[in-house]
């Protein structure tokens, strides 16, 4: 029996399960066609990102049906913003997903019911492996398995300089360690923002391209990077 998670809510805790989903379907890019006087066709602007896509799960369910239809309802209605949403269809990956509704139940008696959930998901469907933090050396190459470029969160302990490709990062003042998080643009110690202990180069934050990456660090005493890998 197939089941989701988003959050905290197991929808095998309501003895509702999952019989397929839209797995298949992927965010269209973002882009801008505009027409260019003089020029046959068109021409596309795209900043390489892409839009949101609705996922449906197929649910069904038996036993105390009205009871643990009300119990998911009322738990997925009283979330807010994005969260974790796996699945065991596709185990090796979770997407953030906001609970948008409609819950609509298709068909249902006393002991059996059919209904769909509906999710606004980012996206990007992240591996879980992209999860596991990798302790680093300098000089050492970290290969970033996918087609797409990745965001990571890179945690320093001390002062000093690390680079990955082209693009370093000072990090000026230390208490302990600091997280430089490239998927929110932040650099932060648990919730004390330490912006200003930062200098970028060209005001950007270091990325994981497709491929080999080459990291180099002086001053730190210890690097760690959870690389957040994903694919569409």
């Amino acid at each position: 029996m197939n089941y989701f998670v988003f959050g905290k809510i197991n929808t095998n805790d309501y003895s509702l399960y999952v019989a397929n989903k839209n797995q298949f379907e992927g965010g269209g890019k973002r882009e801008e066609v505009i027409t260019v006087p003089g020029k046959n066709g068109t021409v596309s602007i795209s900043d390489g990102t892409f839009e949101n896509i609705k996922l449906t799960y197929q649910m069904y369910g038996k036993g105390e049906i009205r009871q643990n239809i009300a119990g998911l309802r009322d738990a997925l209605g009283a979330t807010s913003g994005y969260m974790r949403l796996a699945d065991s269809l596709e185990p090796d990956v979770f997407i953030k997903a906001r609970y948008s509704e409609p819950f609509t139940v298709k068909s249902s008696d006393r002991k059996n019911a059919a209904l769909d959930i509906e999710f606004d998901c980012d996206p990007r469907r992240f591996l879980k492996n992209g999860e596991r933090v990798r302790t680093v050396t300098s000089g050492m190459t970290l290969k970033n398995p996918t087609n797409n470029t990745a965001k990571p969160l890179i945690r320093v302990y001390g002062t000093g300089t690390l680079t990955i490709n082209s693009i370093s990062v000072q990090i000026t003042a230390a208490n302990e360690y600091t997280d430089i998080d490239s998927e929110i643009e932040e650099t932060y110690k648990g919730s004390t923002n330490c912006n200003n202990n930062i200098v970028l180069t060209n005001g950007l934050y270091p990325v994981l391209t497709p491929g080999n990456n080459t990291i180099s660090f002086t001053g730190f005493t210890q690097v760690t990077i959870k690389p957040n890998w994903w694919i569409r």
